[in-house]
């Protein structure tokens, strides 16, 4: 080897002084041999002059057709300096400690640690751990790097860097779209500081092209004292309404929930657990209801509940105690909207302390009615009650029966107050979707 770059440097420098002189100069050994040559060497296949190239052998003494390399101008352009192979097949490599490091083959694709490239740049390393890596401008220290192995693409960086991609620019001043942050993991989109495993500053949408599919889903099953949540929804402003999460539903089909939800496994399971006020500006159905009080005599220890009073009306209750005057009067008050409000209206009067009688003497006019009785000075007790008829009321009235919905025939709301198994109820259906979802995602998790 030693040899070949003494006769090379020997080339170069004779062909500084001989090629003013159209002159030749040729170095032969057995094979190969070395050349210096200029346009009027006819035999020699090269097209330009001030070339240098070496020539090898069939193995039986023949030449190759062609050089195996060259050093020099060629036909693409006087200007161009090139180092080059001329075989159809053959390859530039580049070796070291006698094993070849680098090849470009006559496609042109390059090879790092491999002789056979299958694309413009390949990179076949002999270990693990980053196949390409780049360091920081003046920096022996600072670097990343990627590479492939075990069926995974790998970037690699120093534990507290972050791996960024911008759009646009260049040297880290573009628009930066996302982040993986160094130390944790935590990924940012629209933001350089994720403060949790995604933090996405922007509107997020999740999309379901599959029947039964999910769009959005949160898990969180950790075992332990403390709670677990699966999605938080938060909405926080100064100058407008805010709301933690909207939820809508809409198709064609016989029924759409905007929010499903169910609670099962525990003592006590509940669908919602509200922590302040409910605004419906709809109706309500429920199978039942009550309020839910710390209990007045043992609050630490007990809960107090009182059912509902239902009924088949939009019914409005009013009532309250009045006494009549000396002559067995008492003029009752009603809110200013009261006949606005409501109609049909139905009284109830009980009399208190005393045996009397008391009747309703003037019915409701101009939100007001009168009470008589028999005796003066009678407190009585009293009750008023009206159907709603505001807008709302009248174009919404309670329907009292109701044909179930195809899809819900068959089924009940509450299977086992009927000694039905829980696969009966309506809310079975959606669980259902729901557990094959779940399946898909365990099959997923596990593949």
């Amino acid at each position: 080897m030693n040899k070949f770059f003494a006769l090379l440097t020997l080339g170069l420098f004779i062909n500084t002084f001989l090629v003013a002189q159209n002159a030749d100069l040729e170095i032969e050994r057995p094979a190969p041999y070395l050349k210096l040559i200029d346009s009027d060497h006819a035999n020699d296949n090269m097209n330009a002059s001030g070339i240098i190239g070496a020539y090898g052998n069939n193995g039986d003494g023949s030449l190759a057709p062609g050089r195996l390399w060259y050093l020099g101008s060629s036909s693409m352009s006087s200007f161009d300096a090139i180092f080059g192979n001329q075989t159809p097949l053959g390859k530039l490599l580049f070796a070291t400690n006698g094993a070849a490091r680098m090849a470009i083959d006559a496609s042109g694709n390059m090879g790092i640690g491999t002789t056979d490239p299958l694309t413009r740049l390949s990179v076949t390393p002999n270990s693990l751990g980053p196949k390409l890596t780049l360091y920081d401008f003046g920096s022996t220290v600072n670097h990343g790097g990627f590479g492939y192995s075990s069926f995974q693409m790998n970037y690699h960086v120093l534990p507290n860097d972050n791996h960024v991609f911008y759009a646009g620019g260049k040297n880290g001043d573009g628009t930066e779209l996302m982040r993986i942050a160094g130390g944790n993991g935590n990924v940012g989109i629209g933001t350089a500081s994720p403060s949790a495993r995604l933090h996405v500053v922007g509107t997020v949408l999740g999309t379901s092209n599959t029947t039964g599919g999910t769009g959005v889903r949160g898990e969180s099953k950790i075992a332990g004292s403390s709670e677990n949540i699966g999605v938080i929804g938060e909405g926080s402003g100064s100058t407008n309404t805010n709301a933690g999460g909207f939820f809508e539903a809409s198709g064609a089909g016989p029924t759409n929930y905007g929010v499903f939800a169910r609670a099962s496994g525990a003592t006590s399971n509940f669908a919602g657990a509200f922590d302040g006020n409910v605004s419906i500006t709809g109706s309500l159905a429920k199978g039942s209801g009550s309020f839910k009080i710390d209990h007045p005599l043992d609050p630490e220890n007990k809960y107090l509940y009182h059912s509902f009073v239902e009924s088949p009306d939009m019914m409005n209750v009013y009532n309250g105690n009045i006494t009549t005057d000396a002559s067995g009067l008492a003029e009752v008050e009603l809110p200013n909207y009261f006949m606005t409000l409501n109609q049909d209206f139905r009284y109830q009067l009980t009399v208190i302390g005393t045996f009397a009688q008391a009747i309703i003497s003037q019915e409701v006019a101009n939100n007001r009615f009168v009470i008589k009785t028999d005796e003066p000075s009678v407190k009585v007790s009293w009750q008023v009650t009206g159907i709603r008829k505001d807008p709302y009321a009248i174009k919404n009235r309670i329907q009292e029966e109701v044909d179930k919905a195809p899809n819900e025939r068959g089924l009940y709301l509450h299977p086992e107050a009927y000694g039905q198994p829980a696969s009966m109820g309506i809310s079975a259906k959606m669980m259902k979707a729901v557990k094959l979802e779940r399946a898909d995602k365990k099959a997923e998790d596990i593949n």
